[in-house]
């Protein structure tokens, strides 16, 4: 049995661009890879999209995300001409209900997604810190344990096979505190 890959974002913005890297060099040695992205939007907000679990779906070039945020994932998806897949942290069942943190929805969608072996990957670095003191004054993590990084770590923990890379330290997090 071959191995299947899921490469994807870990939570922020622009971690599917970082994640572009890996899944490129995988599809070089022709291996069944897919390309995805984990964000804090619920399905109901996207329009034009192919739900497989209650968190997660595959993002065409027509789909539309309307939530306020940097989402590249339908624009990425027409260059490639290929489906991403977009898991949810956030799940809203109606309107009526506002959109909450759903850890459970995410890793179920994670694990249903069907790959074998998965790659979360991290563009600036925050998914390693380990304390308040290790983010950049500059950037926007006050609390390491909140936010899209930390939610995915979270759903992913304890997954076989699932594997976290960063591409590039000191976009998000103090250098020299971590080498500290």
């Amino acid at each position: 049995m071959n191995a299947k890959y899921l490469v994807s974002g870990l939570g922020g913005g622009l971690d599917i661009v970082n994640a572009y890297l890996i899944y490129s060099a995988l599809r070089q040695k022709d291996q069944v890879t897919t390309l995805g992205s984990v964000r804090p939007v619920p399905q109901n907000k996207i329009e034009r999209c192919v739900p497989f679990d209650d968190s997660g779906c595959f993002i065409r070039a027509s789909s539309k995300i309307n939530k306020q945020g940097r989402y590249a994932e339908p624009r990425i998806s027409k260059i490639l001409k290929k489906q991403i897949k977009l898991f949810s942290s956030f799940y809203q069942e109606d309107e009526s209900i506002k959109s909450e943190l759903d850890i459970d929805r995410l890793k179920s969608a994670i694990i249903s997604s069907g790959e074998s072996t998965r790659f979360f990957v991290d563009g600036g670095g925050d998914a390693l810190i380990l304390t308040e003191a290790d983010a950049n004054e500059e950037g926007e993590t006050s609390n390491p344990f909140e936010g899209g990084d930390s939610h995915t770590l979270e759903a992913i923990s304890g997954l076989p096979n699932t594997f976290v890379a960063t591409i590039s330290v000191g976009l998000d997090i103090d250098r020299k505190d971590l080498k500290m």
